[in-house]
């Protein structure tokens, strides 16, 4: 999805009177040329998760669980991606109750009833400031900013497919029923790489080892069209 380029270069005059607001144009013209330049050679078929780094031994995205209170709690432990604008997502032990979620849309557990897809968007020209603030800088501050990024719920029926993913992705679906709430464990978002999800690798690697008596045995290298011809359910690309 290439998106047009919305923040432009400052034009720097000498002896001009340069202000904060100068500094951050500039960063998001930086910012969005970058995200323009990803996404020239995006498809429906090269976006969403990025392989998990080898430091992550526990491979899993995000977990849904009922909590001691009757609510559900999401915990995204590490989901770094690319969405199909070509905006990169990067986030990591994030805590949210899905029903607080579900409380912002306004409706009550009667109208929630039903399945709705957990989105991971962001934001980089609304950056949020983080780190330890240094004692000794005048004024304080915090060294770093990241980007901003919300998790919400949409249900199933709202969500375009021919539209979708310009600056967020699909990473979970949730089947709500009364005050109870269920993950869709079989459910895989968009992947770059067949070594981008749990379940891929676990698929590929049962899928060698069937094939594994005829001699021949797929290259990883091969991945993204393997995972293109898996049956597997996805909400943005068409198998």
């Amino acid at each position: 999805m290439i998106q047009p380029i919305k923040h432009f270069a400052i034009n720097w005059v000498d002896g001009m009177k340069v202000s904060q607001r100068h500094l951050n144009d500039q960063d998001n013209f930086l910012i969005d040329t970058i995200r323009d330049a990803n996404s020239l050679a995006i498809t429906t078929y090269n976006y969403g998760l990025l392989p998990i780094p080898n430091e992550f031994t526990d491979k899993t995205i995000f977990d849904v669980h009922n909590t001691a209170t009757n609510d559900v709690q999401l915990i995204i432990k590490h989901c770094s991606a690319l969405t199909l604008a070509g905006y990169r997502i990067e986030l990591r032990d994030r805590r949210v109750s899905v029903k607080s979620l579900a409380k912002s849309m306004n409706l009550n557990e009667e109208q929630i009833d039903g399945e709705y897809y957990i989105l991971i968007s962001v934001n980089p020209f609304d950056k949020v400031p983080f780190g330890d603030i240094d004692p000794e800088e005048i004024p304080p501050r915090h060294p770093n900013a990241h980007a901003n990024y919300h998790i919400e719920l949409l249900p199933v029926s709202s969500l375009n497919s021919s539209y979708s993913g310009g600056n967020y992705l699909v990473v979970g679906k949730v089947d709500f029923k009364g005050n109870i709430t269920q993950v869709n464990s079989n459910f895989i978002p968009p992947c770059t790489s067949v070594q981008s999800h749990p379940a891929l690798i676990d698929y590929y690697n049962g899928y060698a080892k069937s094939i594994g008596n005829l001699g021949f045995k797929p290259k990883m290298g091969q991945d993204v069209h393997f995972a293109n011809n898996l049956m597997i359910e996805n909400p943005t690309i068409s198998l």
